[in-house]
């Protein structure tokens, strides 16, 4: 993994510039397109951009590496329809 890029998404993140952290995680995602890492954080930083189809699309390409994290599931459950969207402060603090 590149690790100079994936500080700059992670720092990003935190510093709340989730479309640059989106971009970043995207990058790695090119270089490696099964980082689950990269695949769980953008979709966490678009859910915090309310983009819900694209954190969906990210959180269902993770759990199609058909690894069974409990904390993908939640974060999928939050950004799928139907549920409580548009509340990234309370997503936000479980990632």
């Amino acid at each position: 993994m590149n690790e100079m890029l994936f500080d700059k998404a992670k720092i990003a993140f935190v510093e709340g510039k989730f479309e640059e952290a989106a971009k970043a995680f995207g990058e790695l995602l090119s270089e490696d397109p099964e980082n689950r890492l990269a695949l769980h954080s953008r979709g966490t930083a678009k859910f915090n951009l309310k983009d819900f189809e694209g954190a969906v699309a990210d959180f269902d390409a993770y759990l199609a590496l058909n690894d069974r994290s409990e904390k993908v599931y939640t974060s999928r459950g939050a950004a799928g329809p139907g549920q409580e969207r548009g509340r990234p402060e309370r997503f936000q603090q479980s990632h």
